[in-house]
């Protein structure tokens, strides 16, 4: 483990079951995003008050949009109601955390700019912040970025990836419940890396190896860390979606972290 670089920050959907007048906001999932500024291909005017996105969030589409992937939740609970809700029902929030799991600061996503990858097995979502107050949501996001609270990567289009890279998985960490209890506390998302070494590649997906270098302990890659950026050599290879279960039919594959190619997301 090393100095965190601060690539990415957290992300937490909640959800109201709106049939019931008395239910509350729960909380769905914390996951973390990556901030990418595409300047070049926003809609309207690049920077105009009020045309086109300059931050684009990059993160797990499971997280944002859960009825597309019913499996990922518990049956029981709060989240038994996912299959059934829309983005009408959610509401989404950015956070930058401190090293301690502390957020600094705190913004809304709009529900009305929310894109899913049309192949669902990528497991990819854009948001972007909402536009209250004209461009206050850009111009606090682009603030921290020129501060540099984040960092905003720069995705690797040209070297592919071969078995044995070594690579870095910055993350969040969720220490507490990640799904909603009564009384509960939220849970801190701190900030994690990790290393790893890439085990698989296929087609869509590649898969990282975290424990053969940092240990079953430190490198068990924990809840939260859905959405963390995988980087080589001070560049974006891809994204964290998923891990695959340790009593998976794949054994080969059996713990390691599946992660969609940089190339799919630029596509996207």
């Amino acid at each position: 483990m090393v100095r965190f670089q601060p690539w990415c920050m957290a992300v937490q959907t909640r959800f109201k079951w709106r049939h019931k007048e008395t239910d509350r906001w729960r909380r769905l999932m914390d996951a973390t995003c990556i901030p990418l500024d595409w300047c070049g291909q926003t809609r309207g005017p690049t920077f105009s008050q009020y045309g086109g996105h300059w931050t684009h969030l990059l993160t797990c589409a499971h997280v944002i949009c859960p009825w597309d992937y019913p499996n990922y939740y518990p049956t029981e609970g709060p989240t038994r109601f996912v299959s059934r809700i829309t983005l009408a029902d959610t509401m989404t929030q950015v956070r930058l955390v401190s090293m301690q799991g502390t957020a600094v600061y705190r913004h809304f996503t709009s529900n009305q700019h929310v894109y899913v990858h049309a192949n669902p097995r990528l497991d990819l979502c854009v948001v972007h912040p909402e536009q209250n107050l004209k461009r206050s949501g850009e111009m606090k996001m682009l603030w921290m970025q020129n501060e540099g609270y984040v960092i905003r990567p720069r995705l690797e289009l040209v070297e592919p990836l071969a078995v044995g890279d070594h690579v870095w998985i910055y993350g969040m960490t969720a220490h507490e419940s990640l799904f909603d209890e009564e009384k509960a506390p939220e849970p801190l998302m701190v900030p994690t890396g990790i290393r790893a070494k890439v085990h698989t590649l296929t087609r869509e997906h590649f898969f990282l190896d975290t424990t053969s270098l940092e240990g079953a302990d430190k490198g068990r890659i924990g809840m939260g860390m859905c959405g963390s950026v995988v980087m080589r050599n001070g560049r974006c290879v891809g994204m964290l979606t998923a891990t695959v279960h340790e009593e998976s039919k794949m054994q080969e594959l059996a713990g390691t972290g599946m992660c969609a190619y940089a190339s799919d997301i630029f596509d996207f």
